[in-house]
């Protein structure tokens, strides 16, 4: 489980250094960036998608408006068969993508299952 938490509390953890971005202007859109990046990219592993949300949602909703309900609809067709016993047999993978589920429905975004 300590892989799940892990990528929560760095992407919240670089989210929040956005506050200071008097010292680097341009850290916000780089982070958001690296963190849209690793959400849409399916050969990522399902704990680095999780990070990638809570990141972007601790950019605020603005970013979440923007950036992941365009994505949603895909994203879930790619997540839903992870979910399911019949299509995904190990246990820990169907953990790690109701764990990202949850990340999106913690948020209050619209969802589909």
């Amino acid at each position: 489980m300590l892989h799940l938490l892990s990528p929560q509390m760095s992407s919240t953890g670089f989210a929040r250094s956005c506050r200071f971005r008097h010292f680097c202007h341009n850290l916000q859109p780089r982070l958001t960036r690296t963190l849209l990046h690793a959400f849409l990219d399916p050969t990522k592993a399902l704990p680095q998608h999780y990070g990638a949300i809570q990141g972007l949602a601790a950019l605020g909703p603005n970013v979440v408006r923007l950036l992941i309900l365009p994505n949603l609809d895909s994203y879930m067709q790619l997540l839903e068969p992870e979910m399911v016993l019949e299509k995904q047999k190990n246990e820990i993978k169907r953990h790690e993508a109701w764990r990202v589920y949850g990340a999106f429905a913690a948020c209050g975004w619209p969802m589909h299952a």
